[in-house]
């Protein structure tokens, strides 16, 4: 075993994000401030990609429609000989565990043994994924969340509620895309970075406002500037 100092165990840090928000919000529209879009990758799971043919034509995607096709994205990217990109955006995890769930019922009737299934493989999808050489982004629709005492609230949707109250605590960020009124009265999209009575957030660091503009290179901007020590 080799021990180290912290400060030399970081050679780079790389971003790895949950956006949730409501259908029709701009979940798929943000991909569009993701800089460097020709190192970008879209895993695209929904389909709904046509609001980015005009911003970022020559974005390059994959279509994903099983298990198996996530595993072969994973294997494929996790060898960076394959590849330049430096950024997976995945669109959406909420699909990927619903056929993750589908599957796991087509294995067995009892439900306590598939949404069980479904939350490990989910996790172990998702872990995966985080330790990929890049940025990875997931984007989520948003449903309402009960924890163990009753409390009600806006989180990421995903099939059992042990996942929906598990999953989001194992990323760097994870953010609420609202429709929301500024200080001046003005209608605007943001991204919720800090969690409230009504909303799942968080974003590790001290340099983020609780609500920032929805752009991502923001986002990876004052990411990158984080002290590591902090982390």
């Amino acid at each position: 075993m080799n021990i180290i100092n912290v400060e030399n165990a970081i050679e780079q840090t790389y971003l790895n994000a949950i956006l949730y928000g409501e259908t029709g919000f701009g979940k798929t529209y943000s991909i569009a401030s993701i800089p460097e879009q020709e190192k970008t990758l879209i895993l695209s799971v929904e389909a709904g990609l046509k609001t980015l043919q005009n911003m970022c034509p020559e974005t390059k995607c994959a279509v994903i429609r099983s298990r198996d096709d996530m595993r072969d994205a994973y294997k494929w990217l996790a060898n960076p000989g394959n590849h330049k990109f430096q950024t997976v955006v995945i669109d959406s995890l909420s699909e990927i565990a619903e056929i993750i769930l589908e599957s796991e019922k087509s294995n067995c009737a009892d439900g306590r043994v598939y949404y069980s299934e479904t939350t490990a493989s989910l996790l172990s999808l998702c872990r995966l994924f985080r330790e990929l050489p890049m940025n990875v982004l997931f984007l989520c629709q948003q449903e309402k969340i009960q924890d163990a005492d009753g409390r009600i609230f806006y989180g990421p949707a995903f099939p059992g509620r042990k996942t929906a109250q598990k999953l989001p605590y194992k990323f760097d960020i994870v953010a609420a895309l609202r429709v929301r009124k500024n200080d001046a009265g003005e209608t605007e999209r943001a991204f919720q970075l800090e969690p409230d009575e009504s909303y799942v957030a968080k974003a590790r660091g001290d340099n983020f406002q609780a609500f920032e503009k929805p752009d991502w290179g923001i986002i990876f901007e004052k990411y990158q500037d984080i002290d590591k020590a902090d982390i």
